[in-house]
């Protein structure tokens, strides 16, 4: 064979691979495009690839936003994981933007809304990072956006088959690779999401059979322990320096009974120590099911641009109806 034959087939055959899978991802965009209309999904994997690394681009905004003299300015951080930082959408579609235009033009000063979420972030690791912060910023406010990372690595983090508490364990490889691709690529993501559903089916019918996993049970109480200390401690860690802690419940399309006691002690801790909760899961909880489906992108945890405005004048509407700012 001619070597010319030999570099035409091999041409032909990569745009034979490129279309196989080129095409299922382009189909999938459209459709969820379509539905949406929502151009994120038309260019997924375009915006903030990086978040992955997150923390480290962040850095140089931290200082941007605090330095200066802070005495007109109404700040305010949030906390929490992906959820907080509000990934899948540009910057200017992130919950915390939303909600710093919307505040801006109700009140007279200046109001500042830091994004402190990192994708990945449970309460044990917001709380350190918490007092990292707050070493060299002070915020008038901080938002604890918290709960989503902590049922899933839960739930999750089983190795050699014996559970682990998140913590314990680092990222494997494949949780790693598992992160990027769902960041460059919709059709997997959403085929992700159909195996997430029959995956968390199997873990509910067990429940429900009361098959038992003293391991599994032993890791949800430490679980809902160390959760309750975590919130404890940041209300603590807030109140040494004056600054006002607001608890925030993150909403999902479907909450498994773990996210439900996480919520239901979330709730508990508002009430017994007298905190500020906006109740964003409860508010999404009252929607019909295919209208609340519509302000998720396909993984069903993240938000879409409609979801993070609707997340921004949830928590906007309860700041200006009870809070001082």
């Amino acid at each position: 064979m001619k070597k010319s034959s030999i570099i035409k087939n091999l041409i032909f055959s990569i745009i034979i691979i490129v279309l196989f899978f080129s095409l299922p991802e382009i189909i999938v965009r459209l459709k969820y495009y379509r539905e949406t209309k929502d151009e994120t999904f038309l260019f997924w994997g375009q915006t903030d690839i990086e978040l992955i690394l997150s923390k480290y681009l962040r850095k140089g905004d931290v200082e941007k936003k605090f330095n200066g003299d802070s005495d007109e300015k109404y700040e305010i951080a949030v906390f929490g994981g992906s959820t907080a930082y509000s990934w899948f959408v540009p910057r200017e579609f992130a919950w915390s933007q939303i909600l710093q235009q919307l505040l801006n033009k109700k009140l007279e000063r200046k109001v500042i809304v830091f994004n402190c979420g990192e994708g990945g972030s449970s309460s044990t690791k917001d709380v350190t990072r918490m007092r990292s912060f707050l070493t060299k910023h002070s915020p008038d406010m901080i938002i604890f956006y918290v709960g989503v990372n902590d049922r899933t690595n839960i739930l999750a983090a089983k190795v050699n088959n014996r559970y682990y508490l998140e913590d314990e364990v680092g990222f494997t490889f494949i949780q790693r690779l598992d992160a990027k691709l769902m960041k460059l690529s919709l059709f997997y993501t959403a085929i992700k999401e159909k195996y997430n559903k029959i995956v968390m089916h199997d873990i509910h019918r067990a429940y429900q059979r009361k098959k038992k996993d003293i391991r599994l049970i032993k890791i949800e109480e430490a679980g809902l322990k160390r959760y309750e200390k975590n919130l404890v401690e940041a209300l603590e860690i807030c109140k040494k320096l004056n600054i006002k802690l607001v608890l925030g419940t993150v909403p999902l399309v479907e909450k498994d009974n773990y996210y439900e006691k996480l919520l239901e002690m979330m709730r508990k801790i508002a009430i017994e120590f007298n905190l500020s909760i906006i109740d964003v899961a409860k508010e999404f909880d009252n929607m019909e099911d295919e209208e609340k489906k519509l302000l998720f992108v396909p993984d069903v945890i993240h938000l879409n641009k409609n979801g993070t405005s609707k997340v921004a004048k949830i928590i906007y509407s309860y700041l200006i109806k009870n809070e001082r700012l």
